[in-house]
């Protein structure tokens, strides 16, 4: 901010890291509980191995809680007075 940026662009950036580390989580995870779920099918008798709406109700809540949790950091970080930064550092 001390450089020129708006309180709602600091807001949008903090989000925007929070979220997107979360859903590249969200991607490596889904892959592999696919993976697993494909070498564990063998060994399951009567319950099919791979349950997609399983995987998409825990990936939305999961992106959920993520967003949730990180807008008070974002608004947080918005709100910071850039000449009490720029002083700390």
């Amino acid at each position: 901010m001390s450089l020129g940026a708006v309180k709602h662009h600091v807001l949008w950036l903090v989000f925007r890291e929070s979220v997107g580390i979360t859903l590249i989580g969200i991607l490596i995870g889904v892959a592999l509980a696919s993976a697993a779920a494909l070498a564990m099918s063998g060994l399951l008798y009567g319950v099919a191995a791979f349950d997609g709406k399983t995987l998409v109700v825990v990936s939305l809540l999961s992106a959920g809680a993520a967003a949730a949790s990180s807008i008070g950091p974002a608004i947080t970080a918005a709100r910071v007075d850039p000449m009490e930064c720029l002083r700390y550092e």
